[in-house]
């Protein structure tokens, strides 16, 4: 009888510890966790669209408040052509005369049906009494054929909120875009003044044609407002920048 209970001690022990060892081993395995979610990649990579403009006007000036004008731009006037896959825009603004307009690509959206091109007009310079007739030419090398959705925000000057000035769709049927090619020598200034960084430098005049220092380093330069193809840098790939500690235009070698 003794035995016997000991027999069946001994069984008890070792389905006791059979148990345990299993359960140790089930408890130890690894949890199995999902791998993370990776977005696919886009359908159509989304290409930087080249843009150049020329600020024109501000001829006649008249003395009177600015008002800004809100809503959707029906008030605009923008003339749009399109040529060999350059879309081709000209706003005529009413604004400070006191202004310097840069115009920037704001940001750049592939929807499924078009390409939302956003560009934003942005006054540089000062804000006075006197408004004057602006006119911006705007020229946008479309990345291929198909829809695309033109929205001009501002005007933005320091903490001012933009408004969206004007919009169209435009679809371009032909693309022989090729990047336009300058007819005579670039004919911008440099001052050459001291800079100790490219942030030192910056364009200046009417249309943009002066590279020199920031004004608490050196006054600005005050030029006519005509329009000449020779002041627009980006056509020659010129930037702004600090070479040999003296602000000039400067043109980087192609890698």
């Amino acid at each position: 009888m003794i035995t016997n209970k000991k027999l069946l001690y001994g069984i008890l022990v070792v389905v006791v510890v059979v148990a345990g060892i299993s359960l140790f081993v089930y408890l130890d395995k690894p949890t199995a966790v999902s791998a993370p979610t990776i977005p696919a990649p886009p359908t159509e990579p989304v290409e930087i669209l080249k843009l150049s403009y020329n600020v024109r006007g501000c001829g006649e000036k008249e003395t009177k408040e600015y008002t800004k004008t809100r809503g959707s731009g029906k008030e605009q006037k923008v003339d749009v052509s399109i040529d060999n896959g350059f879309i081709n825009l000209t706003h005529y603004l009413n604004y400070v005369c006191c202004a310097k307009m840069e115009i920037y690509l704001d940001s750049l959206e592939v929807r499924p049906d078009h390409t939302l091109v956003k560009l934003k007009e942005k006054n540089e310079g000062k804000m006075c009494r006197c408004v004057c007739d602006y006119e911006i030419d705007m020229k946008i090398e479309a990345p291929g054929k198909g829809k695309y959705k033109i929205q001009i925000f501002g005007i933005e000057y320091e903490n001012m909120p933009i408004d969206l000035l004007w919009e169209k769709e435009i679809e371009v049927t032909e693309h022989k875009a090729v990047s336009p090619q300058p007819k005579d020598d670039f004919c911008g200034l440099s001052t050459r003044g001291r800079c100790l960084t490219d942030e030192d430098c910056m364009k200046s005049g009417c249309s943009g044609q002066v590279c020199q220092p920031r004004s608490k380093l050196e006054d600005p330069i005050i030029t006519t407002c005509e329009f000449r193809d020779c002041y627009n840098a980006d056509i020659y790939g010129l930037k702004c920048k600090c070479v040999n500690d003296e602000c000039q235009w400067y043109k980087y070698p192609k890698e």
